[in-house]
C-alpha cells in the first residue's frame, strides 16, 4: 500500500494515511450511535407541503440508502468495498461496530475484522 501524506487542515501538521485512518476511527468510534435495525431506513412521513403529497417518491436520498445498505451486504459476506466520504464510514458503523478501515489514495476501503 502506498502510504501518501495528508495534511491534517486544522493544525496544517502532515500524517500519512494510516495515521490518518487511525485516528479517524478513533474519533468515529468514540460518538457512534449503534442502531437497532440491520440496515439503513428512511422513515417516510406524508407531508402537504404546497398542496402536493410528498409520499413514495424517489429521492437522491434513496440512492443513498440503497448504496449504504449494499455495502453493508456485501462486507457481510467477506467482501471489501470502497466507500469516499467519511460521513459513509459512520453511517456503515451504525450497523457493524467490527470493521476494519484503510484509507490508500483518498479512497477507504472497508471489510468486517
Amino acid at each position: 500500500m502506498l502510504n501518501h501524506q495528508v495534511t491534517n487542515f486544522m493544525n496544517k501538521e502532515t500524517i500519512n494515511e494510516n495515521t490518518y485512518c487511525e485516528n479517524l476511527m478513533k474519533e468515529l468510534r468514540a460518538k457512534n450511535v449503534p442502531s437497532i435495525d440491520k440496515k439503513l431506513k428512511r422513515y417516510v412521513i406524508k407531508s402537504y407541503k404546497d398542496g402536493i403529497i410528498y409520499d413514495k417518491t424517489i429521492i437522491v436520498d434513496d440512492y443513498y440508502m440503497k448504496y449504504i445498505n449494499d455495502v453493508l451486504s456485501q462486507i457481510r459476506k467477506g467482501k471489501t468495498e470502497y466507500l469516499h466520504q467519511e460521513y459513509q464510514i459512520k453511517d456503515i458503523l451504525r450497523f457493524e461496530p467490527n470493521i476494519k478501515v484503510s484509507l490508500e489514495s483518498g479512497i477507504f476501503s472497508i471489510e468486517l475484522q
